[in-house]
């Protein structure tokens, strides 16, 4: 994807943006982030701390290892493998919200 294509993507789906970097400063702020980081390709991946009571009360429960909000991915701290796997699905998300928008 280009980089104004990727610019429009981001202004297209900055609603959504907005509410994923709302959240993940709160819960950064709370001690429910272990680990943040900006990519190349400009999604923000917010690593949870698997102890913390948001990562057991909205992933844990249902098993999820992740979930993307605008281009915020929110993950759980898991193995190199299944990490990168999941880091890689949930960036297929954020495609989707660029193009789709919110």
């Amino acid at each position: 994807m280009s980089t104004s294509r990727k610019v429009l993507g981001i202004l297209w789906s900055l609603p959504a943006c907005l509410v994923g970097w709302i959240l993940g400063g709160f819960l950064a702020l709370l001690f429910q982030i272990e680990k943040f980081k900006v990519q190349k390709d400009w999604t923000f991946v917010w690593d949870f701390r698997n102890t913390g009571w948001f990562f057991k009360k909205a992933m844990g429960s249902k098993g999820w290892a992740g979930f993307s909000i605008g281009n915020n991915i929110f993950i759980e701290d898991l193995d190199d493998e299944r990490w990168i796997r999941t880091l890689i699905h949930e960036n297929t998300h954020c495609l989707q919200w660029y193009r789709w928008g919110v």
